[in-house]
């Protein structure tokens, strides 16, 4: 699981934070799990009616990280399409 922490910068006012988009972002994000790929193609099948909505999810979900397939299946939980 990746934690993304800001810093504080004590060269700097206590209000200021410096962040490096390296950490923050990170390159080492871990790609969507099967099991994530599966519940997303789920939900999508049955949540998304609109046929060229569908598609485009489904052709993005091999690039997807895990933390963007966490996001989806929850916004396609709570939502209705």
């Amino acid at each position: 699981m990746v934690t993304k922490t800001l810093r504080g910068s004590y060269d700097a006012p206590r209000r200021s934070y410096a962040v490096s988009l390296e950490n923050y972002m990170g390159d080492n994000e871990e790609m969507i799990s099967d099991s994530q790929c599966r519940t997303l193609k789920n939900l999508i099948l049955q949540k998304v009616q609109e046929e060229g909505e569908r598609e485009r999810f489904l052709a993005n979900l091999p690039d997807m990280t895990h933390a963007d397939a966490e996001d989806s299946i929850f916004n396609l939980l709570r939502s209705n399409w």
